[in-house]
């Protein structure tokens, strides 16, 4: 957690919502246009925050940040299982996945909605990504979360393990906003689709720029990240 000066209550307090991140790439040099790119653990970033959200007497608006180039139709699964907001941003640039060219988008964003706390997947993409926008922000960043809650002061909570796991750490970024958190797999069960559900789509223009120093050079398709977490489905953290 990264520290900062005193005296940013007014700053603060014109900081509300709740934001999680999805992230779209491409196979093979393509683009994909697949619902499966919206990974289980988005899903499950958006089911706890629907909770955090109630635990704080619906203060705050659940918003998912769409990212990519053709994902329009992208938003109706995020609406469906827990996003009151969608903020659609498309750009050629965003395929695929350049770590400057998202940071940059994604800064942009934040600055203009002033998240209260921004929600990342704790995926080799998300952890690549999080630090990178909370240096741009000057913001603090807690890594792998396994929960997230709110402390009986109204003061919001991420408990991560520490000391090979042998720990439970809650930490708070009370200085700051948006309060960054990357949230480990496999640890929120994504809530039952509703098509039913009612929410808005904001489209967003945003300055992305081509990054010319990374290249994707390969895309292997035989790793993937949820199924290895679902592999050491049967660990899990606190207490027995």
């Amino acid at each position: 957690v990264q520290p900062i000066a005193q005296g940013l209550t007014d700053l603060i307090n014109e900081q509300e919502g709740l934001y999680t991140l999805y992230l779209r790439g491409s196979e093979n040099g393509q683009k994909v246009d697949r619902k499966r790119v919206i990974s289980s653990v988005s899903l499950e970033l958006l089911a706890k925050a629907q909770e955090l959200k109630a635990a704080s007497g619906n203060a705050e608006e659940v918003t998912a940040v769409l990212l990519g180039h053709g994902v329009e139709h992208l938003t109706a699964p995020l609406i469906a299982q827990g996003a009151d907001t969608v903020i659609l941003a498309e750009h050629p640039y965003l395929v695929p996945y350049k770590p400057r060219t998202y940071k940059k988008a994604l800064v942009e964003l934040a600055q203009k909605y002033k998240p209260s706390i921004f929600l990342l997947p704790s995926t080799p993409l998300g952890r690549d990504l999080a630090p990178r926008v909370m240096c741009a922000l000057n913001t603090g960043l807690t890594a792998d979360a396994i929960d997230l809650s709110f402390d009986e002061d109204g003061l919001f909570v991420h408990t991560t393990p520490a000391y090979g796991g042998n720990v439970l750490v809650n930490i708070a970024i009370p200085e700051q906003r948006p309060q960054m958190v990357t949230v480990r797999p496999l640890v929120f069960s994504p809530l039952t689709p509703d098509p039913s559900r009612a929410s808005k789509v904001i489209r967003e223009t945003v300055d992305a720029e081509d990054d010319p120093d990374y290249v994707l050079v390969a895309y292997d398709t035989t790793l993937d990240y949820r199924k290895m977490c679902q592999v050491c489905d049967h660990i899990r953290y606190g207490k027995p």
